[in-house]
């Protein structure tokens, strides 16, 4: 049940037992009580409207970032180059010419050679245990 604090009587009433007169006497004093200025309706307005400009700019960088990147396909930019002195030449002529200030090359094995067991390189083997490099160039 609803009550009303009567100041009055220095104690709650259920608003149910009051006489009609009452509750609208209580009704017109409690809104006599309670100003309120324009100008608090038209701060919270403006501040809604920040966060709605807000939430519209978020939502367009996520959109943005997802289209950026559901493009970009693997990571890697070279793959299956043979892991012999020739292959191990091209990898390192690569990092001679590539520019460091920008980028950053990572050269990881692919594919484990044969007569080696994968559950012994559960993480991952090194580039001594694969048959193959692959080469990753990512800005820095």
């Amino acid at each position: 049940m609803t009550k009303y604090y009567s100041e009055s009587k220095k104690k709650y009433i259920e608003i149910e037992s009051m006489p009609d007169q009452h509750v609208r006497n209580a009704f017109i004093k409690l809104n006599q009580k309670t100003e309120y200025k324009k100008d608090a309706y038209e701060t919270l307005w403006d501040i809604s409207q920040d966060k709605d400009k807000t939430i519209e700019r978020l939502r367009q960088q996520i959109k943005d970032t997802y289209d950026k990147n559901s493009r970009r396909g693997h990571n890697y930019v070279f793959a299956e180059i043979p892991n012999d002195p020739d292959g191990r030449f091209l990898v390192a002529k690569m990092k001679d010419y590539l520019n460091k200030d920008t980028y950053k090359l990572r050269v990881r094995g692919q594919h484990l050679k044969e007569g080696l067991n994968w559950r012994e390189h559960t993480y991952g083997q090194s580039i001594e245990d694969s048959r193959c490099l692959r080469v990753y160039v990512e800005e820095k």
